[in-house]
């Protein structure tokens, strides 16, 4: 008689796919759940912290200065310094500085021979490190005048122009409201 044979089955196996990353590089996100709405709610928020900042840049690279002298002209940031910035600038020197746009004044650095090396700011000297002209408003046309001695120097300064501008109205929709009307009644 012929032996029984037994068969065995082979082993399967499954194989389930690695689980992948997807990078959100939209501020528009369509959601259907309370996950991937707060996603798109801090994507949302990033994309409105980077208009901001790229706004203030903007802002920034159109305010520049009309420079005459011995000074550093404009750079690319807005900003413009004295001569020699950040080394010390020498003496017997002036410069006149047209503000080509408004704006408020943005010191980077401010550090003069106190009480003789000034700049005159709309008719205000300032000097030394401590007297800044941080945050004057100027309008466009605005003259600034640097005017160093014949003795000690300084590091000098580094000034920056914030331009200003006229916000962008807001609007604001009101939510919807539900009004429920009570069903009829009757008494018998």
């Amino acid at each position: 008689t012929p032996e029984p044979t037994t068969t065995t089955p082979a082993p399967t196996t499954t194989t389930t796919p690695a689980p992948t990353t997807t990078t959100v590089t939209t501020t528009s996100v369509t959601t259907t759940t309370g996950g991937s709405r707060r996603l798109a709610a801090a994507a949302d928020e990033i994309a409105t912290h980077n208009a901001s900042a790229e706004a203030a840049m903007a802002r920034r690279l159109q305010a520049f200065w009309d420079v005459h002298g011995f000074c550093s002209d404009a750079d690319a940031g807005g900003c413009v310094t004295s001569a020699g910035y950040p080394q010390n600038y020498g003496i017997n020197q002036a410069c006149t500085i047209i503000a080509m746009s408004a704006g408020t004044i943005d010191v980077y650095s401010f550090d003069t021979e106190h009480g003789y090396d000034k700049l005159t700011v709309r008719g205000v000297a300032y000097h030394g490190t401590a007297d800044t002209p941080q945050g004057v408003a100027l309008f466009a046309g605005d003259r600034l005048c640097w005017n160093s001695d014949s003795s000690s120097t300084a590091t000098g300064w580094k000034l920056c122009l914030e331009a200003t501008t006229t916000p962008e109205p807001t609007t604001t929709t009101p939510a919807p409201t539900t009004t429920t009307t009570p069903a009829p009644t009757t008494t018998t």
